[in-house]
């Protein structure tokens, strides 16, 4: 099963990759963890969802590492548990989720049929007390060098025939970090907006578009959506 694959992969996280100290690692919310359910293992076609960084575990990378409550089980169910993003019906991001979900599996499927991933596996506060990505902030490196190879082995595993990745053009340089080499092609909406992902190591049927969020404040959810899910349909006909 595809869930027993990727527990075996985090049992590396249970260990730091890295020797930082202890004061990161009680910075550092997450790490986020997948749950792969049978709906998406047996789905045709294999969709996964990536997003920039999850918000709101219970738990942190200190407490992750060091305390027995917080196995890789239990760090799972929490995934579990939120459903993806059942309660949260006004949230850009998972309506984008929603509607390419139903167009695809119609609107009875199981919600984890689609697979969700997040580039960057952690989060941390601000000086402010608000929760934030940990990019362009001191502990980056850090953060990244601590699930280094992680993304990529967890996409390994997952298997998608296509992977939507709504992180922006801000995050390309995470996935040029991932990926050497990989390419950004225009669709027809600039590669801004809307890119063709090329790599030996992503689904033919890859793309990247902005996060949610913007594209509802940009007024461009309407052009992006159905453009991506026409280059979608044109790959599997």
């Amino acid at each position: 099963m595809i869930q027993d694959e990727l527990n075996k992969l985090y049992a590396s996280l249970k260990k730091p990759k890295v020797l930082v100290d202890d004061s990161i690692l009680k910075e550092l919310e997450g790490p986020d963890l997948i749950w792969a359910s049978p709906a998406y293992e047996n789905a045709n076609p294999r969709i996964a969802i990536i997003g920039k960084e999850a918000f709101g575990w219970d738990y942190w990378y200190y407490n992750f590492v060091n305390d027995v409550k917080w196995s890789i089980e239990e760090a799972i169910e929490v995934t579990c548990k939120f459903n993806y993003g059942e309660k949260y019906i006004k949230s850009p991001f998972w309506q984008f989720f929603t509607e390419l979900r139903e167009h695809f599996f119609g609107s009875n499927a199981e919600r984890s049929i689609v697979g969700w991933l997040n580039l960057i596996k952690f989060t941390i506060y601000n000086n402010k007390g608000r929760r934030t990505g940990v990019l362009g902030t001191a502990i980056e490196e850090q953060a990244l060098a601590l699930q280094d190879g992680i993304f990529i082995q967890e996409l390994k595993i997952m298997k998608p025939d296509i992977c939507v990745f709504v992180t922006g053009p801000d995050y390309d340089r995470i996935l040029r970090r991932y990926y050497p080499e990989i390419s950004f092609n225009d669709t027809g909406l600039t590669s801004r907006i809307l890119a063709k992902l090329s790599h030996t190591q992503l689904p033919s049927r890859s793309f990247r578009t902005y996060h949610p969020n913007y594209l509802r404040r940009s007024k461009k959810w309407k052009i992006v959506m159905p453009h991506l899910i026409n280059l979608i349909e044109k790959k599997l006909d």
